[in-house]
């Protein structure tokens, strides 16, 4: 077989697995989040939001997760809606707001960030570091390559 075509099918067995390891996720997230106020992917757009580099409108949060405004925007309002975050003007533009996390949301994101590192522990606990960072590093790179294909 060339080696173009075994590369191929490599990474398209990788990205299949990708895939497997992205159900995955979703179903540890909901158990993550359960007993709470919010979905796992509500989870997902609070912590964007509540992240060191914040605040930031929701374009530009949408930007930085791949999503759309919209989309953003409608998980947004609703994490408005249970007072988690809320909306502040921008200095820097009339008709843009910044989101803010509240006390509340901060609170709540510090509770899952601590489940988060127990679930985290369990499903790292026989990896090797240095296998870890490898594989990230190629995640990345992959990354990068699917970005630069849109």
């Amino acid at each position: 077989m060339p080696q173009d075509r075994k590369k191929e099918q490599a990474l398209g067995h990788l990205l299949e697995e990708c895939s497997t390891i992205n159900r995955y996720l979703t179903a540890a997230a909901r158990e993550l989040t359960q007993g709470s106020s919010v979905t796992g992917a509500q989870w997902g757009i609070l912590g964007v939001f509540g992240g060191p580099e914040g605040p930031f409108s929701v374009a530009e949060a949408a930007r930085r997760i791949g999503k759309t405004r919209q989309s953003v925007q409608g998980v947004a309002d609703l994490l408005s809606e249970k007072e988690l975050i809320e909306y502040q003007p921008d200095p820097n533009h009339r008709r843009v707001k910044l989101v803010m996390v509240t006390d509340e949301g901060r609170a709540l994101l510090r509770q899952f960030r601590a489940r988060q590192t127990r679930w985290t522990r369990r499903v790292a606990h026989d990896l090797k570091t240095g296998d870890i960072e490898t594989a990230l590093r190629l995640i990345r790179q992959i990354h990068q390559h699917l970005a630069d294909q849109v």
